[in-house]
C-alpha cells in the first residue's frame, strides 16, 4: 500500500536518513523481493555514518521512518514488523478451488536422496524470513528460537522432523545468533539439548556450526560493534545479528547450505516436482468437469 506523497520540510540530516533508508528498502524489495525491518535500517544508517548506536538514535530512526511512510516517501509494504503474526485459516470456494490452491503448496521430498539433513536455528525471529527466502530453495527448515529455545522445540518438533525426513542421515545444524555472551550461551544451550537427546533419547549426534555472526565476518565486512555492560563481565563489545547486511546474510546462508547439500540432486528432484504439479493440474481440470 503506497501513500500519496505529502509535503515535508526535512532538515538536511533527516533528508539523508530518509534517502539512505529509501535506497536500502528499494534495493531489497526490487532486487531480492525482501522487505526489511526498521532495525536493519538502523544498522545500515550507522554503517553510513549518519547515526550512533544508541537507544536515543534508534528511537530517532523509528520516528523518521514512521513519518516517511506516513508522508508517502517510503512505501508501507517495503518495511516489515515480523514480531506480530495474525491467526487465520484458508477458505476455499469449492473442491476445484481447493485443489488449485494446494497445487502451489506441493513440494517434493528432496531429502530422500541426500546424505545430510540440514536445519537452521536462528536466534532472531525478525530475521527468520530473510533466512527462509534462501533456505526454502533447498527445502531446509528454519527454526526461530527467540533467544533460548524451549525443550519442546527440540524433543518434539526437531526430533519428529528429523525422524520423518532425515532418518539415517547426518543431521547438520546451522546456527545464527548475536556475537555476545548471550549469543554464545544460546549456542551452548542448543548443544546441551542435542547432547541430552543423544544420550537419553537415542537421537543421532548432530554436526553444529555457527555461521553468523562470527569474528571473521566482523573483520571482513567491517560490521559495527557496540559496548554493553554485563554484571559478571563488565563492558563487552558485542555485535547483533541484525547488523549483518541483509545481502551478506542471504549469501552466508546460501553458501552454508550448499556446503552440506547435493545441489545437483536437488535440481533433479525439483524437475520431477514440476512434472508432478502438471499431473495435479490435470486432476483439477477433471474435478471441474465432474462438477459441471
Amino acid at each position: 500500500m503506497s501513500v500519496k506523497m505529502k509535503p515535508w520540510r526535512m532538515r538536511p540530516d533527516t533528508r539523508n536518513i530518509v534517502s539512505k533508508a529509501y535506497k536500502l528498502c528499494k534495493e531489497m524489495n526490487e532486487t531480492y523481493g525482501q522487505r526489511v525491518t526498521v532495525r536493519q535500517i538502523y544498522y545500515h544508517l550507522f554503517s553510513n555514518g549518519l547515526i550512533q548506536l544508541t537507544q536515543r538514535d534508534y528511537q530517532k530512526v523509528v520516528r523518521i521512518i514512521t513519518k516517511a511512510r506516513l508522508k508517502g516517501y517510503i512505501p508501507f509494504e517495503w518495511i516489515e514488523d515480523r514480531s506480530r503474526t495474525p491467526l487465520w485459516k484458508m477458505l476455499y470456494d469449492d473442491i476445484p478451488d481447493f485443489l488449485n490452491k494446494i497445487k502451489n503448496r506441493y513440494a517434493k521430498n528432496t531429502w530422500a536422496n541426500q546424505e545430510n539433513f540440514v536445519i537452521i536455528l536462528i536466534e532472531k525471529e525478525a530475521l527468520a524470513q530473510i533466512v527462509w527466502d534462501i533456505a526454502e530453495e533447498y527445502n531446509v527448515f528454519v527454526f526461530p528460537t527467540k533467544g533460548f529455545s524451549s525443550w519442546s522445540m527440540f524433543v518434539e518438533d526437531i526430533k519428529e522432523l528429523y525422524e520423518y525426513f532425515g532418518a539415517g542421515k547426518r543431521l547438520v545444524v546451522l546456527v545464527l545468533s548475536d556475537l555476545d555472551p548471550s549469543g554464545e550461551c544460546i549456542k551452548e544451550d542448543y548443544e546441551f539439548k542435542f547432547m541430552f537427546m543423544t544420550d537419553e533419547l537415542g537421537f543421532p549426534e548432530p554436526l553444529i556450526e555457527k555461521i553468523a555472526v562470527t569474528e571473521e565476518q566482523i573483520k571482513k565486512y567491517n560490521i559495527p560493534m557496540i559496548e554493553k555492560h554485563y554484571r559478571n563481565k563488565g563492558i563487552v563489545k558485542i555485535c547483533e545479528l541484525d547488523a549483518l547486511d541483509p545481502k551478506v546474510l542471504r549469501q552466508t546462508v546460501k553458501e552454508a547450505i550448499e556446503k552440506y547439500v547435493d545441489v545437483e540432486q536437488v535440481k533433479m528432484d525439483l524437475e520431477i516436482e514440476t512434472d508432478e504439479i502438471k499431473m495435479l493440474e490435470s486432476l483439477i481440470e477433471l474435478s471441474k468437469k465432474m462438477q459441471n
